[in-house]
């Protein structure tokens, strides 16, 4: 297990002082490339190999979201390793030892030349698994469509969207995703629990779409996002499903 911290910069903050989503995921990709490098498996014992991560699936629980100015505490530890997956965990707390997030990932090993998954087997190394789930949320399953009327928004990856494995980094999907969350979801709930199937690299430049579907009967709060790469016939290269709280 591996435990750090970061502060919830004023970049990291939304308009009313709370971390955003897409600044999280950033925050547990930090941790992530942090504990790989301690167990040899990470972007510089890698990347000469033409080798790097992937995140295939998150499922996020939230408790409380931390202000701006809060350092906040994660661990990490990898959970399960499969043939060509492996699964890595995250406990987020407060500087005072609240919990704040309870998160699940599943990532590949990816070939950065062949744009393929590589079997985790070629690395040859002890990932330390403990079989410990940071909750009881499974990883998975599909995430169910919604048969209402989007809302969508147009956007475009731009350079600044792709990290070193050269397509754009799933903190922009969901960044991209809660783009066509109507306001009024926006202002009036919290999400409390998400879950992303990322499904399909986007490359740079590339044209995508974000749609929103959304059932808020009062009992069923639920947002089904779905990021589209415009550049290949609408397909869609991640899915997202959110339930929300009253704030």
């Amino acid at each position: 297990m591996y435990e750090t911290s970061y502060k919830v910069r004023t970049a990291d903050a939304d308009k009313n002082g709370l971390l955003k989503f897409a600044s999280l995921m950033l925050m547990l990709q930090e941790a992530a490339v942090e504990h790989a490098d301690i167990i040899g498996i990470g972007q510089r014992d890698l990347s000469p190999r033409g080798l790097g991560w992937a995140m295939l699936k998150a499922s996020i629980k939230t408790f409380k979201i931390p202000p701006w100015g809060e350092r906040v505490k994660i661990k990490t530890w990898v959970s399960e390793v499969g043939r060509v997956s492996t699964n890595r965990e995250f406990s987020v707390f407060s500087s005072e030892g609240e919990k704040l997030y309870e998160v699940r990932t599943q990532w590949v090993l990816f070939d950065l030349s062949k744009r393929r998954i590589e079997r985790l087997q070629i690395l040859n190394a002890d990932l330390g698994a403990n079989g410990i789930p940071a909750s009881d949320d499974s990883l998975e399953g599909k995430i169910p469509s919604l048969e209402t009327r989007p809302i969508s928004v147009a956007l475009r990856a731009t350079r600044n969207d792709i990290d070193l494995n050269s397509h754009v980094n799933n903190a922009t999907y969901v960044s991209w995703a809660f783009e066509s969350v109507p306001d009024e979801i926006m202002e009036n709930y919290t999400p409390q629990k998400i879950k992303i199937n990322f499904i399909e690299e986007v490359a740079p430049h590339s044209e995508v779409r974000s749609d929103c579907y959304a059932n808020f009967d009062g009992e069923k709060n639920y947002t089904v996002l779905s990021i589209r790469n415009m550049e290949k016939d609408a397909r869609e290269c991640a899915r997202i499903g959110i339930i929300w709280k009253k704030n």
